[in-house]
């Protein structure tokens, strides 16, 4: 995963933060950028930020995936990198909701086997 840079969280796609936040130890990460504003490292207002975020509700903030590996073999992905790609590809838009529901998504699944 890349660096979760300070500047305009608000900004980025929510695919991008999402790993962060859903994370484990995310509470961690508003306390480190908490540390470095209070250093004059970074921003106040991502570590708020951060921190409004995780009070979202567990459905919201980590959504179980629309398909599975199983569905993509089901549907004629074939076997191997290409599932975890198309399911990385998946995830990446239902996170920025531009797929929302499980038809919408073995639609894409399709158009992306045709291509």
């Amino acid at each position: 995963m890349g660096r979760l840079g300070e500047g305009g969280l608000n900004q980025q796609p929510w695919s991008q933060l999402q790993p962060w936040l859903a994370h484990d130890a995310a509470f961690l990460l508003a306390d480190v950028l908490r540390a470095r504003a209070t250093c004059g490292h970074g921003s106040a207002d991502a570590a708020g930020w951060v921190t409004a975020k995780l009070q979202m509700p567990q459905s919201q903030l980590d959504p179980p995936p629309l398909l599975t590996g199983n569905d993509l073999l089901a549907a004629g992905v074939p076997a191997g990198r290409a599932v975890g790609l198309s399911l990385a590809s998946l995830r990446a838009l239902q996170l920025d909701g531009r797929i929302t529901t499980r038809d919408a998504a073995i639609e894409w699944v399709k158009t992306q086997k045709s291509e």
